[in-house]
């Protein structure tokens, strides 16, 4: 083990950091990262050239109509499915996804993502 990694007394570490903020954020959720910052400002300033994309926002609107009238373990329940079924991945280009707990609809890759950003 020795070998790969560098044993450093917790001190040592932290040394600098604040206890406190450190026990409010010990994974570092919360921490600003400088990658993640220009990967949104790469994605946002591409998003102002391409524009809205008005059909997801009608999926949007659409699932929004649809969650309201269920319980949030109801919602969790849709979200942890489209989750596990975008693990394989969703073709925007597809229009035959299904959710079991939304049995009378069928989804296109775009309409099941904002679904799942709904939820």
């Amino acid at each position: 083990m020795r070998k790969n990694f560098e044993f450093v007394q917790k001190s040592e570490y932290r040394k600098g950091q604040n206890v406190d903020e450190l026990e409010k954020d010990p994974f570092g959720i919360n921490e600003k990262d400088p990658v993640k910052e220009k990967e949104m400002e790469i994605f946002q300033k591409n998003q102002a050239e391409i524009g809205l994309n008005m059909a997801v926002v009608m999926f949007m609107v659409d699932a929004l109509q649809f969650f309201v009238n269920l319980s949030k373990e109801e919602i969790k329940k849709v979200a942890f499915e489209i989750t596990m079924q975008g693990t394989q991945g969703y073709n925007p280009e597809n229009k035959d996804y299904r959710i079991s707990a939304i049995k009378v609809k069928l989804f296109s890759g775009y309409h099941i993502v904002a679904y799942y950003y709904v939820s």
